[in-house]
Order: structure tokens, then C-alpha cells, then sequence
């Protein structure tokens, strides 16, 4: 059997820590990843996001697709399900159409038929959560790959929003080609080597450790705010209590 966990708005560093031991816990009593067959998806919270804001994001991602998938082993198992963007929605966002329409004009025109979320940036989650999601990571209970996933996703959507000159640059050159992928990653706050290494270190954990799947009585864990974990793995109640503060909107599918 298999589980999805969804977390709460991980809203500080603290609520990502506290998420993260709670995986580890999980993945003690024998959680196991399976990167063919599912993901780590990362919601970034973009309140008031604008249009212009919204074709740079879907730039500055379409620039990291290809180097990013090599850099993280993604897995060709998931491809149908971690697309890249369709023709149409780039020439869109391109042309600047996003303006005309608004952006949630623009996700009604491209994300009206729910397969077409099945991309590495998700934008339809615009339209129900206020976020935007990416999809690219393989599924995984090593915290280092968590911690990536998040870093990535905030610091690059965070940038762009916040039109870090020194990241815009870097993008505008790796669109001619003119950037390494070393330079891409350190604009972001990520040492290549050290997201090589991560990744590397948890495909030799895969093959090295051979963990048992869950028993669950649920296909899906969520945690709540403020409540006691609520997840039952081979009867044992998990006794973690999670930050009032924390939102009921939940991270994940």
C-alpha cells in the first residue's frame, strides 16, 4: 500500500523542522520512498501574485527544468505526470497574454482539464490554494532532500518575485547559454557540488536499505493544526502536537 503525508503551511524554518522529524519517525517504523512512483511537491504561497510577475516565475523555471532533472536523478517513470509546460502556455506568457486575461483568466484557459497540472511547475493550484506548485522532486524520506525541495522552490519563486537583480541576470544569460550550471544553482543559495552529493547519497541509501512499507489504515495523513498527529502506523499513535499558528491549508496534491 502507499501514503501520501500533507503538511500544514510550513510557514518557519521551526514548522519545517518539526515537519521533518515527524518524517524521520515515519521513516523509522519503515516509511519507504518510491521515486518512480511519486513526488515531493512543494506549494509556494504567492498572495497578490501579478500577471508579469507570474510569466517571469514560469521563465525563470522553464530555465531550470532540464538542468534541474539531471541534477536531482529525476525519474523518467514520473515523466507523464512532471511535464513541461505546454507550447501555448509559454507563448502566452511570452506575449504577455497573461496581461489581458489576468492570472486567473489564464489558468481557467490552460488548466481547465485537471491532466494538464501534471507539469513540473504546477500554476493551477493558483486558482484553488493561492500557490504555486512544483512537482519535480522524486518522493523521498531523507530530510536533506526536503530541505532542498523546499529551499529551491521558495528561494526561486521569492527571487523573482522580488526581482533580485543578480538572480534576473544570471537567467537572462543561462537563456543564451552563457551561464554554468554551478552559477545558476549559486545564484539561489546552492553549492552544486553539495546538491550532487544529497543526491547521490540518497539513491546509494536506496539501494543500500531495503525498508519494510507501512501497514496504514489511511491512504492519506494530515496533519492538522494544533491536534495531535493523527496517523496510525502499525497501531501506534505518533504523540506530536503541531504549532497553533500553523494553517489548515494543506501542502500536497
Amino acid at each position: 500500500s502507499a501514503v501520501e503525508v500533507v503538511s500544514p503551511i510550513l510557514r518557519h524554518s521551526k514548522d519545517a523542522e518539526v515537519f521533518l522529524k515527524l518524517i524521520e519517525d515515519l521513516r523509522a517504523e519503515g516509511l519507504k520512498e518510491e521515486p518512480n512512483l511519486s513526488g515531493v511537491h512543494v506549494h509556494v504561497g504567492v498572495p497578490d501574485l501579478s500577471a508579469a510577475e507570474l510569466g517571469l516565475i514560469a521563465w525563470a523555471f522553464q530555465l531550470f527544468d532540464e538542468r534541474l532533472r539531471e541534477q536531482i536523478h529525476f525519474s523518467e517513470h514520473r515523466a507523464g505526470y512532471v511535464n513541461r509546460q505546454s507550447e501555448a502556455e509559454i507563448e502566452d506568457l511570452a506575449s504577455g497574454a497573461v496581461t489581458d486575461v489576468g492570472v486567473k483568466g489564464f489558468v481557467n484557459k490552460h488548466y481547465a482539464v485537471k491532466q494538464n497540472r501534471y507539469v513540473g511547475i504546477n500554476l493551477a493550484s493558483l486558482k484553488k490554494f493561492g500557490t504555486i506548485e512544483v512537482r519535480l522532486f522524486n518522493s523521498s524520506v531523507n530530510p536533506r532532500v526536503l530541505r532542498f525541495a523546499r529551499h529551491l522552490a521558495r528561494k526561486l519563486i521569492g527571487g523573482v518575485r522580488s526581482q533580485n537583480p543578480d538572480l534576473l541576470d544570471v537567467l537572462v544569460r543561462a537563456e543564451k547559454e552563457e551561464v554554468s550550471s554551478e552559477e545558476l544553482f549559486e545564484v539561489i543559495g546552492l553549492d552544486l557540488k553539495r546538491v550532487k552529493e544529497v543526491f547521490t547519497f540518497m539513491e546509494e541509501e536506496m539501494s543500500a536499505h531495503k525498508l519494510t512499507r507501512l501497514q496504514l489504515k489511511a491512504r492519506t495523513i494530515r496533519i492538522l493544526p494544533g491536534h495531535a498527529y493523527k496517523g496510525w502506523v502499525r497501531g501506534v499513535l505518533f504523540p506530536y502536537r503541531t504549532p497553533e499558528g500553523w494553517s489548515e491549508l494543506p501542502i500536497g496534491d
